[in-house]
């Protein structure tokens, strides 16, 4: 069974302070999309920000996925790019690749297996590399979803622009809760990830979304995230924090 998702971000204004945290990305909202078969969607956004400084970004993220009906397999690519226009300029601020694979028993437990590259001018980082995996299982039953939690580990090789260098054994730990209330469709992921030596050095972040459709093919979604980096390298914020409203256009 193939679809074709379009998806298009067309307007998101963010407000954040600070906004220079460690920042952890989350593919939950994308992974929610996948059906069986093949999946495409693209996703555009414009995100203006304030707080350590003032920008305006344009972002792109591509999804490709291939899954079939559990038990079985499914296989996830997702790049992204984005470039900042501040001061007269533009830059490509942040770009990334993450590949997910995981086995599906059923609807309720899965595997998950990722390996990523991302590299972000923002927060000083030249280039970080993660490759983990773990198990997910879902705990509580909700409406048009539940809570799942996933316990795993993962290794990170990071470059700052300062040419330090560090690598580190750290979990990848996960919560989401996805449900429905009447029409609307509510998400909230968190994740926490402290390196396994030293569990005082963690990174935790909290996103949540939500969905207002308008018709079969629009739909409104606020959105607000909280990130926190107990060991932020220098010159970088512990917190982050901020709020989004969207417009996002579909079709299949």
């Amino acid at each position: 069974m193939s679809r074709l998702s379009l998806s298009l971000l067309v307007l998101s204004l963010v407000f954040a302070s600070p906004i220079r945290a460690q920042v952890i990305r989350s593919y939950e909202g994308l992974d929610r999309n996948a059906v069986d078969g093949w999946f495409a969607q693209t996703q555009l956004s414009l995100d203006g920000r304030a707080g350590n400084a003032s920008y305006l970004d344009l972002g792109l993220t591509g999804g490709l996925s291939y899954r079939v009906p559990a038990p079985g397999h499914w296989l996830r690519f997702y790049p992204s790019w984005q470039v900042r226009r501040s001061g007269g300029q533009s830059v490509v601020r942040e770009w990334s690749a993450h590949f997910r694979h995981s086995f599906v028993f059923s609807d309720e437990m899965r595997t998950y297996a990722f390996a990523q590259i991302q590299a972000d001018r923002s927060i000083n980082l030249d280039r970080r590399v993660l490759v983990g995996g773990g198990l997910r299982r879902q705990i509580v039953p909700l409406g048009g979803g539940g809570l799942d939690i996933g316990l795993g580990l993962m290794l990170e090789d990071e470059t700052l622009a300062s040419g330090e260098s560090t690598q580190a054994l750290r979990g990848a730990n996960l919560f989401s809760a996805r449900g429905r209330a009447g029409i609307v469709r509510v998400l909230v992921t968190g994740f926490y990830q402290p390196i396994m030596s030293n569990l005082e050095d963690y990174r935790l972040s909290v996103d949540a979304e939500v969905q207002i459709p308008v018709s079969e093919r629009v739909g409104f979604v606020i959105s607000g995230s909280w990130r926190r980096d107990s060991r932020p390298p220098t010159d970088i914020e512990a917190d982050d924090a901020g709020f989004g409203f969207s417009v996002r256009l579909s079709t299949r």
